[in-house]
């Protein structure tokens, strides 16, 4: 198979070199994607390496899904052995299967954020601790010794190790430590993964960095666009990209600059842009592509930009789909604006974001956590909250009890529970016992949620207390569930319920595309990474809005501004207002620097 047929010169050049250590500098739109799966295909087809032996990281599940499905009709099944994942499934991966070493059973939990905060509360609350969980946060889990900061983080370390869990936000520094304390894991990885490519390398922050460079694979493979790091303000540092070739010495860098997906009016918009900033490498998009001029309106106020947007939508073109278009902003409020018109309008519309996730309604996250704890009956936070689901069980007096007999005696709480009160106790921990077995037995994700709503009859629960809309959350839930487990099978991926656990807490927001609706798509910028639309109504663009007043870091603000450009493929809108409304004050704004430097480009 020619597997350079139909690719540019650089495009080939990625394709087949024959370097140990490369750089894929791809500006927005210039066939990453497309360079990435053909790379793959030639080291499995011509080289004789086996997918097994190779690891894709990706930062979102869907660019993921995207690279495997590309792959496919290029190697054919074979694709399936390749494991493409994030850098925290690549966590949870490992963890899973060496985390024994650092005291960690395979079931482990993983903690959001929210469990975080839970339990640290409850700690504060228990103990005689002088601090707030709000002081802690603030301080960024940085902790001077012998402080009583440090001694809440200590205890909450320890719950974790008891309860057999491990915090999101901590799973790639588990793995540095693994990889630390027995570099035989990280050689065993060696052997295993011969070649490790690593997408959106500009999006790396200190901890994904140190483990690539502690697992120290022999043929690494960056691919990134400095241009399009947004992300600092979650740890990402744009130098990891930058300084690659110093990091990894031998590095044969390869520019990307032809742009397939935008019209040559938007991408010399985008370069104009991104010429203003220094802190960068040098590269030039451009297009062949002829089209529309870029747009660039001005409107009273936030009323009037929208309903330009409604009408501009309305009046769309036969054969146009509503699925077309998409609205950006800098922030979420200037989003639900538009949402609220589009809607009045009749226009079907979503907005992808976590705020429309039915995952999140009480109820369902009740039933995860009975899940998490069948699968890992460690887990006392979530053994917590299921006996108070869907009743009310036990007074907080008796459980305050029962912990301090847990805590005592070195027991899991259910069985202090059963020392404690074994009257009442005995019958809802033989259900519970009961129950749990049922649903350890099943295969599927889906499988397990079903038979866990069936056995505990909630939907009967529900119908007696007329509780419809609980029923609806549940069913849409099921449906959920389902289309996951049936996209893992078709992946050849993990589609069991503890998998299904374990990716709830590290998914990204545009898992919300799966729900594949042909409707207008709004979200904030941030949220827009890595997407693509034929139309794009960029708003708000507004001094103090966007870039925002706050910001301490204006080449990132403007590195925002050049994603938000590339995400059009055919027509880009960028609009202004006069006034806007500051918290109940209505006050006159100036237009954006950055749509005059769309305009104009800087001299260098």
């Amino acid at each position: 198979m020619n597997l350079t047929e139909g690719l540019n010169a650089e495009q080939a050049q990625a394709v087949m070199s024959e370097s140990q250590r490369i750089l894929m500098l791809a500006g927005a739109g210039t066939g990453k994607t497309r360079t990435l799966t053909h790379r793959l295909a030639h080291l499995n087809l011509n080289c004789r390496v086996s997918t097994s032996s190779i690891i894709a990281i990706t930062f979102t599940r869907a660019a993921a899904k995207e690279m495997k499905e590309r792959l496919i009709p290029l190697i054919g099944t074979e694709a399936k052995k390749l494991i493409c994942c994030t850098f925290h499934a690549l966590a949870v991966r490992i963890l899973q299967e060496w985390g024994h070493r650092l005291g960690l059973d395979k079931q482990f939990t993983i903690y959001s954020q929210e469990d975080r905060e839970e339990v640290i509360k409850s700690i504060i609350s228990s103990a005689v601790y002088h601090t707030t969980h709000g002081r802690m946060k603030d301080m960024k889990w940085n902790f001077k010794k012998n402080t009583q900061e440090q001694a809440v983080w200590n205890e909450y370390q320890w719950q974790l190790k008891r309860f057999n869990a491990v915090d999101l936000d901590f799973l790639i520094l588990k793995v540095n430590e693994l990889f630390t304390k027995h570099p035989d894991v990280a050689q065993y990885y060696r052997k295993v993964w011969k070649y490790v490519f690593v997408d959106e390398f500009q999006d790396t922050n200190n901890e994904q960095l140190q483990s690539i460079k502690l697992l120290d694979p022999t043929n690494l493979f960056g691919i990134g666009d400095d241009f399009q790091t947004i992300y600092t303000f979650n740890g990402a540092r744009v130098e990891n990209i930058l300084e690659f070739p110093l990091e990894f010495p031998g590095t044969e860098i390869i520019k990307l600059e032809t742009n397939y997906r935008s019209t040559r009016q938007i991408i010399e918009a985008a370069n104009n842009l991104i010429r203003y900033n220094v802190n960068q490498t040098r590269k030039n998009l451009f297009s062949d592509r002829d089209g529309d001029p870029v747009k660039f309106s001005t409107y009273q106020d936030a009323d009037a930009e929208a309903n330009a947007i409604v009408k501009a939508i309305a009046d769309k073109p036969a054969g146009k789909h509503y699925s077309d278009f998409a609205v950006l902003a800098r922030t979420n409020a200037q989003i639900d604006h538009v949402y609220r018109s589009l809607k009045s309008a009749g226009i079907p519309c979503v907005i992808i974001s976590g705020s429309d996730d039915p995952l999140k309604q009480q109820d369902v996250k009740s039933l995860l956590s009975y899940l998490d704890w069948i699968f890992n009956p460690k887990d006392e936070t979530n053994f917590k909250r299921i006996i108070h689901f869907p009743e009310r069980t036990f007074t907080d007096i008796q459980l305050q009890q029962a912990e301090q007999i847990a805590i005592d005696e070195s027991i899991p709480l259910w069985k202090a529970m059963i020392r404690s009160f074994e009257n009442k106790v005995f019958q809802f921990a033989s259900n519970l016992n009961q129950l749990a077995e049922g649903v350890r037995d099943t295969y599927f994700a889906s499988d397990a949620f079903v038979r866990l709503v069936q056995q505990l009859k909630l939907k009967e629960f529900y119908a007696e207390r007329s509780l419809a809309n609980r029923i609806a959350d549940i069913e849409r839930v099921i449906t959920y569930i389902l289309y996951w487990t049936e996209r893992q099978q078709k992946a050849g991926e993990d589609h069991s319920p503890t998998a299904f656990l374990k990716w709830v807490k590290i998914r990204d927001i545009q898992e919300k595309l799966m729900e594949d609706r042909d409707a207008v798509k709004l979200m904030t910028i941030h949220g827009s990474k890595g997407l693509e639309f034929p139309e794009v109504f960029l708003i708000g663009m507004n001094e103090g809005t966007f870039p925002n007043r706050n910001t301490k870091n204006m080449e990132e603000e403007r590195r925002l501004g050049f994603v938000a450009v590339t995400r059009a493929k055919f027509k880009l809108n960028v609009s202004s207002t006069r006034t806007a409304n500051n918290w109940g004050k209505v006050e006159s704004t100036e237009p954006s620097r950055f749509i005059n430097e769309m305009k104009e480009s800087v001299i260098l």
